[in-house]
């Protein structure tokens, strides 16, 4: 039987503090209330075991899709296209005060944030290459667990 598991709901077959890194690669935005989803990331991680995600660059997304207050914690609605077809999707936005303070909240302390670029431009169209260079786009955090007080 497989059992599906979604991120709102407590990660019950992990013990308290039984592993050392939770990594969660481009999914924190899809979370509209991630607090619940970072106190149980906490509770299943070893006293200084790291929170390692990526998410939307907070910043981008405000630029690119036009956002009228950089503050705001909003659902943005977008469209993405691969051959030709078009999907509809929708994540949250936070400006970085929101992401570093709901980390701070949950039990966590920013130990690195990180705006990448490629590494390699081949493959990338010109118009890519400059939107990549000049603007982030991406933001990589690591967090590590504090000890309970």
């Amino acid at each position: 039987m497989v059992r599906t598991y979604y991120l709102h709901e407590p990660i019950s077959w992990l013990a308290d503090a039984g592993i050392d890194v939770v990594v969660a690669s481009l999914v924190m935005h899809y979370i509209e209330d991630w607090q619940p989803v970072l106190a149980e990331f906490r509770r299943v991680l070893r006293p200084t075991g790291r929170l390692v995600f990526s998410t939307h660059h907070p910043f981008c997304d405000f630029v690119l899709l036009d956002r009228p207050d950089y503050f705001t914690v909003e659902q943005i609605g977008d469209q993405w296209s691969h051959s030709g077809v078009y999907y509809p999707v929708r994540f949250w936005r936070r400006p970085l005060s929101v992401i570093v303070s709901d980390l701070v909240a949950a039990g966590f302390v920013v130990e690195q944030l990180a705006e990448p670029r490629p590494t390699s431009w081949e493959g990338f169209t010109e118009r890519d290459r400059e939107r990549l260079s000049t603007q982030p786009w991406f933001l990589f955090v690591v967090a590590r667990a504090v000890e309970p007080r």
